[in-house]
């Protein structure tokens, strides 16, 4: 049996309190039904979080499930380098030319090679204790980014 990535992250993940000062609007913001490019904010201030604090697995949820909640025929590139930085730091990714990726690159699309069958089963794994549904994921993400910085007081979630 395959062990899913975002739990055995999430098992060993300790993000310093004081990262409550800068999730706090993030969370409110959802807890209040954001939509569109404000939930997009929330959420990307959500994965800046987990991915500063070794959760990138946990980040990368967080920003395809950003993507995958905006409206149709919208967009907002700045989710897109926060989602690139997990798939390079997962090895989901690879850079397209020899040598280092400038900062300034990244997020644009043709910087990183993502083949999608890795992607995928990635997601397979990771998403397999929550049925398959990354908004589930992304919400447990959220509860637990709530409760592990102090925001919230409580068990951590269930998957």
């Amino acid at each position: 049996m395959h062990v899913s990535p975002l739990l055995e992250c999430a098992a060993a993940w300790r993000p310093s309190k004081g990262w409550a000062n800068i999730i706090r609007d993030a969370i409110a913001a959802l807890d209040t039904g954001a939509t569109g490019l404000a939930a997009t904010e929330a959420w990307r201030m959500l994965a800046m979080m987990a991915g500063d604090t070794r959760g990138a697995p946990l980040a990368l949820v967080v920003c395809l499930h950003a993507e995958a909640s905006l409206p149709a025929g919208l967009e907002d590139a700045t989710i897109a380098p926060h989602r690139d930085l997990c798939l390079l730091d997962l090895g989901l990714a690879s850079p397209t030319r020899p040598g280092p990726v400038k900062v300034v690159d990244i997020g644009k699309p043709d910087t990183l090679e993502r083949p999608a069958v890795e992607l995928e089963l990635w997601l397979a794994r990771a998403l397999a204790p929550f049925d398959n549904d990354l908004a589930r994921a992304a919400l447990y993400v959220r509860r637990l980014a709530a409760v592990r910085t102090g925001l919230v007081d409580g068990p951590d979630p269930e998957p």
